[in-house]
């Protein structure tokens, strides 16, 4: 090999490393971006699909398990006897402990949001626990109402509560 043809391999590894470089950059990019534009239901949607084991964690508690229905903002959170109720669109973070934990699941018919599944809590009137960790609330009883903006609920003795739906974290039912 003369010297020209190593001048000629030294430029083509040069350029090729960046174009290797600008490819890497560009894919780092495009990631981000795809990253930026999903919405937490769509998160919770591919933790679904995927069977993920996750944490939903509120100010002052979290639980974790298995994510059985997640659409709009309605997550359901699934752990042995223990179903959670979750407003993505509430005081909340989601963690992935691990991805793939289990069989993923697939569901595109149910509840559209958290309200609509409020309004089937109401109807079935079950006991559940309310969170509601913004405003320091935590009760235990039945929904007796879901109005436009807030939710009532009677507690074991009997006295009404009312909490806007904004602030409700997450609601807990055992199976």
């Amino acid at each position: 090999m003369d010297q020209f043809d190593e001048l000629g391999e030294e430029i083509r590894s040069s350029v090729g490393g960046e174009l290797t470089a600008d490819a890497a950059e560009a894919e780092r990019d495009a990631r981000l971006l795809e990253l930026r534009a999903r919405t937490l239901a769509e998160v919770a949607a591919e933790a679904m699909q995927r069977g993920d084991l996750i944490r939903v964690g509120t100010a002052s508690q979290g639980f974790v398990g298995a994510v059985t229905y997640a659409r709009n903002d309605l997550l359901t959170l699934v752990n042995g006897e223990l179903e959670a109720d979750v407003n993505l669109a509430g005081p909340i973070y989601l963690e992935t402990l691990s991805e793939a934990h289990g069989d993923g699941v697939d569901v595109f018919a149910g509840t559209g949001s958290f309200r609509a599944r409020l309004s089937e809590i109401e109807q079935s009137d079950e006991r559940v626990e309310v969170i509601a960790p913004t405003i320091g609330m935590v009760m235990v009883g039945q929904v007796t109402a879901v109005a436009a903006d807030h939710v009532m609920f009677t507690d074991a003795d009997g006295g009404s509560w009312f909490c806007p739906i904004p602030h409700i974290a997450v609601v807990l039912r055992h199976r």
